[in-house]
């Protein structure tokens, strides 16, 4: 994704809301982790999931760490 000063640049022209959802492969014996985050162009806000369970921006970074995932400059 490219760079914007907020979520509404990524919703396309025309639409009310977008998704964009990531499967991280699990360490063997686990299973992967699946994040989903849904965003509205209108007020301008971000719900996340966490294996289709609603979820929080701070759990969510909690398990790509715990994955051993170092990725702070994406949120």
């Amino acid at each position: 994704m490219g760079r914007a000063n907020d979520l509404k640049a990524y919703v396309k022209q025309g639409t009310e809301r977008a998704e964009t959802e990531i499967e991280l492969k699990g360490k063997r014996g686990k299973r992967n982790v699946v994040i989903k985050r849904r965003f509205q162009r209108e007020n301008d806000t971000s719900e996340w999931f966490l294996n289709a369970s609603p979820s929080t921006l701070k759990a969510v970074k909690e398990a790509v760490q715990g994955m051993g995932i170092q990725a702070n400059n994406l949120w």
